[in-house]
């Protein structure tokens, strides 16, 4: 058979068919008889490398076909910023018309179609690789890493920051990326580098810009602005989706986070987590090879730290600052929980200085207020002590007042209290007005002139302030076995003694008389 149109062979007769030309030296035509096949077949599988190749001629109709043309325009029209679940909705939600058809296939096969489409219309470009002096440049960014603390799954915001000549880092778990954490993080790492670079190349993160503006300019935000002007230290922001320009901090959360948080996964607290991270960073990630520069990192670091620029000193306090209005309950709010603050400043406008673990309210650059922060949501903190001279007012209301729920007092306290009820007139009034003795002395020393009291079957303010009053004297302490004169000090002095001789001579005048 050796005429006659090149037949369509499979990959097992194409490998059959050059064994036996190539490995055992038969010829085209004793391989077309012994085969029975077109001699033009054997001619192209000989010639032919790789195995055949089979080109459908007429491809299979698609449920997809009568939409096509409208999902290439949406494309378009949006720029390939239309995702696919919003064409999968819109072409199966709508009514089946013979000029709109009512798409009835699956979002996977429609998925696919639409990622094809962008690739095509996005074509992926090609990067340059950027390596920057030693001390120069640095890059700053937030991952999510999921770990279990306290036995609670919780996701927590890592802040890593990476020097882009040695590729030296420093990350932190926070609950959140609020901005006092973001300058927190900072903080943290440049003493962790024991200096400052240059620059700090970032992304467009909202806790440091309030405006993308044309190309790569951005209006940052103020109290951003304000911070890296502590230091000093540049910001530069990287252009919008272009990831590569600070892609040493993006592959520098992707191995943290594989690596040093693949296995280990549980820890009792925040704090055991971030000591644990410190140390892996330190004594793992530190002293390995980078695949980049092919050098031991930390060797690496020590070339660059001398490029470093100093600390400022004093550091900068790392807080967010906002205004507030506090409530006529005494109460501001930040977030989404309340704080109290003394109760002479309900109405007042406040600052309030969002630290990482504690705020402070500001009035008159004074704090009037400082309590620890909440993590939780709708949550109060009361300090029951802003409300003792509003409840010195309104004696009345102290068996009921919400707030006397949030005193931890000693018990001693309240038996004074039941003693003034069978003495004064306004128990309560006096009991409050004994408590905010400790606006002037601690409540230890309080609880001590009470039990005094007492002890002694007195309880009005002016006894007790008088037990306080003594506690604050210096204690004499009288040597009891030994004499003075025993004393050191007083061995060598010498006594006169006293000449009698006037007095007998007004005796003898009759100034005195014995009578």
């Amino acid at each position: 058979m050796t005429g006659g149109k090149t037949e369509v062979i499979q990959l097992e007769k194409w490998a059959q068919i050059r064994t036996m030309y190539f490995n055992q030296q038969m010829s085209m035509r004793q391989i077309a008889r012994e085969l029975g096949i077109n001699g033009r077949t054997v001619k192209k599988a000989v010639s032919t490398h790789g195995g055949p190749r089979y080109h459908r001629t007429q491809p299979y109709p698609s449920i997809l076909d009568p939409f096509k043309t409208e999902i290439d325009q949406m494309l378009k029209q949006t720029r390939g910023k239309i995702m696919a679940t919003v064409i999968y909705d819109h072409l199966s939600g709508r009514r089946d018309t013979a000029t709109t058809p009512q798409y009835r296939g699956s979002y996977e096969n429609l998925a696919r179609y639409v990622a094809k489409l962008k690739a095509q219309q996005s074509p992926k470009e090609a990067f340059l690789r950027i390596e920057t002096p030693p001390g120069f440049d640095a890059q700053c960014d937030w991952g999510k890493v999921d770990l279990v603390l306290g036995k609670k799954p919780t996701c927590l915001s890592m802040f890593v920051l990476t020097l882009s000549y040695s590729r030296f880092r420093f990350a932190r778990l926070f609950f959140t990326e609020r901005q006092e954490f973001f300058f927190t993080g900072h903080k943290e790492a440049f003493e962790f580098f024991s200096g400052l670079p240059q620059q700090v190349t970032y992304d467009n993160l909202t806790t440091a810009v309030a405006k993308i503006l044309s190309g790569t300019n951005r209006q940052e935000q103020e109290a951003f602005v304000r911070f890296r002007g502590e230091f000093p230290f540049e910001a530069n922001f990287a252009a919008r989706r272009k990831g590569n320009e600070k892609g040493k901090v993006e592959n520098a959360i992707k191995y943290i986070r594989s690596h040093a948080f693949g296995l280990e996964t549980e820890f009792p607290t925040l704090e055991a987590a971030n000591a644990y991270l410190r140390n892996w960073l330190l004594d793992k990630d530190a002293v390995r090879v980078h695949s980049t520069h092919k050098q031991v990192i930390f060797e690496r670091f020590e070339e660059e730290r001398s490029h470093l620029r100093e600390l400022p000193r004093p550091m900068p306090p790392c807080c967010r600052v906002i205004s507030a209005k506090v409530s006529k309950e005494s109460m501001v709010q930040f977030e989404t929980n309340r704080y109290s603050v003394p109760t002479d400043y309900a109405h007042e406008t406040v600052l309030i200085k969002a630290f990482e673990r504690r705020l402070q309210i500001i009035k008159a650059d004074q704090v009037i207020a400082s309590h620890q922060r909440l993590f939780s949501r709708h949550g109060e903190a009361i300090n029951p002590y802003h409300f003792l001279a509003l409840l010195e007012k309104k004696s009345r209301a102290v068996d009921h007042a919400v707030v006397m729920r949030s005193f931890a007092l000693d018990p001693i306290l309240y038996q004074l209290k039941e003693q003034l009820a069978t003495k004064v007139e306004n128990p309560n009034r006096q009991w409050i007005s004994i408590l905010r003795l400790t606006e002037q002395y601690p409540m230890e020393q309080l609880v001590n002139a009470v039990s005094t009291a007492l002890a002694h079957e007195v309880c009005d303010k002016e006894s007790i302030k008088n037990f306080l009053l003594q506690q604050q004297k210096p204690q004499i302490v009288v040597d009891e076995n030994r004499c003075l004169i025993e004393r050191e000090q007083l061995s060598t002095l010498v006594v006169r003694q006293p000449s009698l001789a006037s007095y007998d001579a007004l005796l003898s005048c009759g100034g005195l008389t014995n009578e």
